[in-house]
């Protein structure tokens, strides 16, 4: 299939990131035609009204999607309770599979949804893509270049508003339909930075969650998570659906998030609320003598209309390669795997006051 052929679908119009997504392929030179799926027939009406020329077509079912188009990818964005699903439906129709995050409500239906595109040769890929950005690249080659020495300590915290402001996706909060709450859907992105920027995987973890807002929610709201890493680092993430002021609406959420990585040899830092786009780095090797104190700025362009700017344009085309056969997607199915069994084991840990080892 030729680039300029390239037709790619959206699963999933009433999903928080839908319009975020459907943006991303809109604004890539690289697709010609977009197909949306929803089983909504006046959610579907109003994007196709909405969003753009390259929208073309729209279907209430997978079925009618696979019959009617030749897709080389789907962005599959249903909530947690259905993606899963949807997921295994398009493997089924031999399409290549773009997932929101965390795929599924249970490592279990994540696993699922691995194994069958792996066995039916198709990439499967997951929206982590704070991977892509340049400050998250560039601490991941500074720790495999030596730059920090051996990493000793990872700390992340990912803090952001009340569930009482984002009841647009009440489904959010619903433990039989997400299966997991502040965890499942904000600090996994922490818990896959922690793995990407380390090049390590967590061996053990140990947990406390609970529900505590003044909104009545099943899913956890408040969490504290201890893990260890297989060269030996300890780990910690503070997540909560906490901040008392923030604008309403999912997109219009407060955040207070932070990760640092310690080593032997000097840290590495990254403040989400700094702007532009940043990373403080501290070392004592010899080649930092003279500089052992440094800030990287990254300025983004502000006219890419894509969900996450310009990363996450470039996330999406390196998506698009691994489905043309040119190498990897940058996160995939073992990554949101990996991600989901931290988690897991985190509510276990919790529930049992004992540590988990994976």
């Amino acid at each position: 299939m030729s680039e300029e052929q390239i037709t790619a679908a959206v699963v999933g119009m009433s999903q928080p990131h839908a319009s975020a997504h459907l943006c991303t392929l809109q604004t890539s030179d690289r697709i010609g035609r977009i197909a949306i799926c929803d089983a909504d027939q006046g959610v579907l009406d109003r994007v196709r009204a909405e969003q753009g020329d390259k929208v073309q077509a729209a279907y209430t079912d997978i079925a009618g999607l696979l019959q009617g188009e030749s897709l080389l990818f789907s962005v599959c964005n249903l909530e947690n309770d259905l993606n899963a699903a949807a997921c295994q439906s398009l493997i089924e129709g031999g399409v290549h599979v773009f997932s929101e995050k965390p795929i599924g409500r249970t490592a279990a239906e994540v696993e699922s949804v691995t194994l069958s595109a792996e066995a039916a040769g198709l990439k499967l890929g997951v929206a982590y893509c704070n991977r892509a950005l340049p400050n998250m690249e560039l601490a991941r080659q500074l720790v495999a270049d030596g730059v920090i020495g051996r990493i000793t300590s990872i700390e992340g915290r990912m803090v952001t508003s009340q569930p009482r402001f984002r009841q647009s996706a009440p489904w959010l909060f619903d433990v039989e339909r997400a299966g997991g709450g502040i965890l499942s859907w904000l600090g996994c992105h922490y818990f896959d930075l922690m793995r990407f920027v380390s090049g390590d995987e967590v061996t053990a973890v140990s947990g406390m969650v609970d529900s505590l807002s003044e909104t009545e929610v099943t899913v956890e709201d408040v969490a504290a998570v201890n893990l260890r890493f297989g060269d030996g680092a300890i780990g910690s993430l503070r997540a909560g659906y906490e901040l008392a002021l923030s604008g309403s609406g999912y997109a219009g959420g407060a955040y207070d998030s932070y990760l640092g990585f310690r080593g032997t040899a000097g840290r590495i830092v990254w403040r989400y609320d700094e702007a532009p786009l940043n990373l403080h780095v501290e070392s004592s090797t010899e080649a930092w003598k003279t500089a052992p104190r440094r800030t990287f700025t990254f300025e983004q362009p502000d006219d890419v209309p894509a969900y996450g700017g310009q990363h996450g344009l470039d996330f999406v085309h390196a998506f698009v390669d691994a489905a043309l056969g040119r190498g990897e997607p940058t996160a995939n199915g073992r990554d949101a795997l990996a991600v989901a069994r931290i988690i897991e084991a985190a509510y276990a840990s919790s529930a049992s006051g004992r540590q988990v080892d994976l």
